[in-house]
Parts: C-alpha cells; sequence; structure tokens
C-alpha cells in the first residue's frame, strides 16, 4: 500500500491553492492534484497608475494584471 502525501493550503486573502497527492510504498511513483485560485476570486497581483493620466485628462487611471482564474492540474513523477 502507497501513502498520501501530505495536503498543502496557501491563502491569499481569498486565493486558495492546494495540492493533495499520493506515494506508492516503493517511493518511486507519485501522483498528485494541484488546484489554484480555488474561491475563482478576481485577485490583482500588480496595478500601478498611468502616468499623466490625471494631469492630462483629470483621470486617474491605472493599469494592472489579475490573477488566473480556477485551473487545475494533475502531476504525475517517477524518481530513478
Amino acid at each position: 500500500m502507497g501513502k498520501v502525501l501530505g495536503m498543502v493550503y496557501r491563502a491569499v486573502s481569498t486565493h486558495l491553492i492546494h495540492k493533495a497527492g499520493y506515494q506508492l510504498k516503493d517511493g518511486k511513483w507519485e501522483v498528485a492534484l494541484l488546484g489554484r485560485n480555488l474561491t475563482d476570486e478576481d485577485v490583482v497581483t500588480y496595478s500601478n497608475p498611468i502616468p499623466l493620466s490625471q494631469s492630462s485628462f483629470g483621470v486617474l487611471s491605472h493599469f494592472g494584471t489579475v490573477e488566473h482564474q480556477r485551473n487545475f492540474a494533475l502531476q504525475a513523477s517517477y524518481r530513478f
């Protein structure tokens, strides 16, 4: 019989990352399921004001990046 690998949780506000896995008895094979942004929230990871937007147009604007939507991955590994 194999063993269940430790489960890892990380919370960034309510943005959850999870990993759960299983390792065979010989320790060579491992399978894990990973999930990111399990709450499927829009999380801004970077934001910066646009230069001259307020002085030129009277509107303070920003640009930035948003974290990816909810996603899952299956990970398999073999140790030689």
